[in-house]
Parts: structure tokens; C-alpha cells; sequence
């Protein structure tokens, strides 16, 4: 009776083992079949870059920075000197 309890032991780790196995071996199968759609080319246009047009050169730049009113600053700054020494 030992015999057949240690036979019936056997025989179900012997199943649980391949199952184990085919269940690894279908997964890595699964795995490798499993592919990763290709990303879309780039395309030359997106690419290439522009030169500086125009409204990016170093002298229009410059223009813009000196077409810049920033008032009076002299008299901006009188006004808060005075304004802190009253407190």
C-alpha cells in the first residue's frame, strides 16, 4: 500500500512538472511571436532644418530690442528712491 501511495507521489509531481514546463515553453513562445509594430519612417522634411529667415537674423533682433519703450528710467528710479527714503 506505501508503494502505491509513493507511485500515485510521483506521478503527480511528475505532472505537475510538465505542465509547469509547457506552461513556460508557451509562454516564451508567446513572447516571441509577439511583435512591436515598426515605428514610421521619418521623413526627410521634418528633418531638414530652416536657415534663419529674416525676422531671425542678428540685426532685426536687434532693432526689435532697441524699438523697445522702457520710459524713463532714470525718473522711475528717482521716484522709488524717494518713496524708500520716507519710510
Amino acid at each position: 500500500m506505501e508503494q502505491k501511495t509513493q507511485t500515485k507521489t510521483n506521478i503527480v509531481a511528475l505532472v505537475v512538472i510538465i505542465l509547469l514546463v509547457l506552461i513556460v515553453g508557451g509562454l516564451i513562445y508567446w513572447q516571441s511571436k509577439r511583435t512591436i509594430p515598426p515605428s514610421p519612417p521619418i521623413s526627410e522634411e521634418v528633418t531638414r532644418t530652416k536657415g534663419p529667415g529674416k525676422e531671425d537674423s542678428t540685426d532685426t533682433i536687434f532693432k526689435e530690442i532697441e524699438s523697445i519703450d522702457i520710459g524713463n528710467l532714470d525718473q522711475e528710479f528717482k521716484e522709488i528712491d524717494q518713496d524708500l527714503n520716507s519710510l
